[in-house]
């Protein structure tokens, strides 16, 4: 797009022509706003990621106060509860680590 205008790309980005000397004033006026949008962004995901990962304790909590009680279940609903309570530990666990591993390679790019 710069080539058919002939313009320069932190022209386009400030929205004017831009002599010699304020080009470099432009230039890093640039850079400062996308920096902050980047970090804006970074903040934005790791929140929405903790609350994720807040959302699916919740979940495996009501899960486990969910699962029938008492002695009156029978061996075999006592074998599904039991493969549930582990199920639900494995997605939980993979999800709690996805999420922290994301956070995690995020924040050092």
């Amino acid at each position: 797009m710069s080539d058919i205008y002939h313009v320069i790309i932190n022209e386009i980005l400030s929205g004017e022509r831009l002599i010699d000397q304020s080009f470099k004033e432009a230039a890093e006026e640039n850079v400062a706003i996308l920096l902050e949008d980047t970090e804006l962004k970074k903040k934005k995901f790791e929140k929405n990621m903790l609350i994720l990962m807040g959302i699916t304790s919740i979940l495996c909590v009501i899960i486990f106060v969910l699962l029938p009680k008492g002695t009156h279940l029978t061996t075999i609903d006592k074998i599904k509860e039991v493969t549930i309570v582990i199920v639900l530990l494995i997605i939980v666990t993979m999800s709690q680590t996805f999420n922290i591993m994301t956070i995690v390679l995020r924040k050092n790019q």
